[in-house]
C-alpha cells in the first residue's frame, strides 16, 4: 500500500477557481505539493486537459510525485487499468527514494500483519475485538474518505505513541480541515527523526509561514538524507541491496536527539 495515491483531501464547499488561483504561483515555481492539489482540483472540475497538464508537469520534474499525480487523475477519470499501471510506476519510483524506504519502514507493521491491500471487514473485526494494530490500520483506512470516524479510532492510538496512528491521524484532521490540529501531529512525528515525517513537517511548516521551523526541518531532512545514501553506499559495496526492509532508518538516533534537545524550534511541543 502506498500511501498518498487518493486526491489531496479538499475543503468541503471549497471554490475550485479559489483553490487554483491560490496554488498556481507555487506550482509554477515547481512545488510537488500544489502541483497535486492541481491535478486534484482540475480532475474535481472535470477540466482533464488541464489536470493531464500538470500532471505530465510534475513526471517530467519528479518521477515519484509525477507517477503518482498521473494515477490521481486517470482514476478521477474512470480508467482503473491507466490508473493502476501508475501506482506500479509510482511504488517502483518510490521505493528506490530515501523517503520511500522511510516511508516503507513506517508502513512496515501494517504491510506485514495485514498486506499490501487489507480486507476492511477482517480489519475492522479484529479492531471491534481489541486488537491495538488493527485499530490503527482501521483508522489509516478511513483516514481520507470517512475522516471523523479514522479520527476516533486513531487518537487513542497517536496518544500512545503509535508512529502509523499519528500520521494517519494527521491525514485525518487535515481532511476535516484542521489543519492546526494536523500540524502538532505532524511535528510529533518529525521529533521522531524518521525521515519522511520531518520532510512532511517542514513542507507543512513551509506552507503555513514558519520559516525557522521548516528551514530546521528541512536540514534534518538533508542530513538524513546524506546518512541513506552513505550507508546505501555501504550495502552497495558489502553486495547487499538497498531494499525498504524495516528498521531504524540512516541517522534517526541522531535526528531524535537533536529534535530533542532545547534549542529545537517547537521541541516542547
Amino acid at each position: 500500500m502506498l500511501m498518498g495515491m487518493n486526491p489531496v483531501p479538499l475543503p468541503e464547499g471549497f471554490d475550485p477557481d479559489a483553490l487554483i488561483s491560490r496554488w498556481t504561483p507555487e506550482a509554477e515555481e515547481g512545488s510537488a505539493f500544489a502541483i497535486l492539489q492541481l491535478v486534484t482540483v482540475y480532475s474535481v472540475k472535470e477540466d482533464w486537459a488541464a489536470a493531464e497538464s500538470w500532471a505530465q508537469r510534475a513526471l517530467e520534474s519528479d518521477e515519484t510525485f509525477g507517477t503518482q499525480a498521473m494515477a490521481m487523475m486517470l482514476r478521477a477519470r474512470g480508467d482503473e487499468d491507466g490508473a493502476r499501471e501508475w501506482d506500479r510506476r509510482a511504488q517502483e519510483a518510490q521505493r528506490q527514494t530515501p523517503a520511500g524506504r522511510s516511508m516503507a519502514r513506517v508502513m512496515a507493521p501494517m504491510v506485514e500483519r495485514f498486506g499490501e491491500e487489507p480486507d476492511l471487514e477482517q480489519v475492522r473485526a479484529a479492531a471491534e475485538a481489541g486488537d491495538e494494530m488493527a485499530m490503527t490500520t482501521y483508522g489509516m483506512l478511513l483516514s481520507m474518505e470517512q475522516a471523523e470516524e479514522a479520527v476516533r479510532w486513531l487518537t487513542p492510538r497517536a496518544e500512545a505513541g503509535d508512529t502509523l496512528a499519528m500520521f494517519g491521524l494527521g491525514a485525518a484532521l487535515s481532511a476535516l480541515g484542521d489543519e492546526e490540529g494536523s500540524g502538532l501531529w505532524l511535528e510529533r512525528l518529525a521529533q521522531t527523526g524518521e525521515l519522511i515525517m520531518m520532510e512532511l513537517f517542514s513542507d507543512f511548516a513551509e506552507r503555513s509561514g514558519d520559516e525557522a521551523k521548516a528551514e530546521y526541518w528541512a536540514r534534518r531532512v538533508r542530513q538524513a538524507q546524506e546518512a541513506d545514501a552513505d550507508a546505501d553506499d555501504g550495502r552497495t559495496a558489502s553486495g547487499f541491496g538497498s531494499g525498504s526492509g524495516s528498521g531504524s532508518a540512516p541517522g534517526a538516533a541522531e535526528s531524535r536527539n537533536d529534535a530533542e534537545s532545547p534549542d529545537v524550534p517547537g521541541a516542547g511541543v
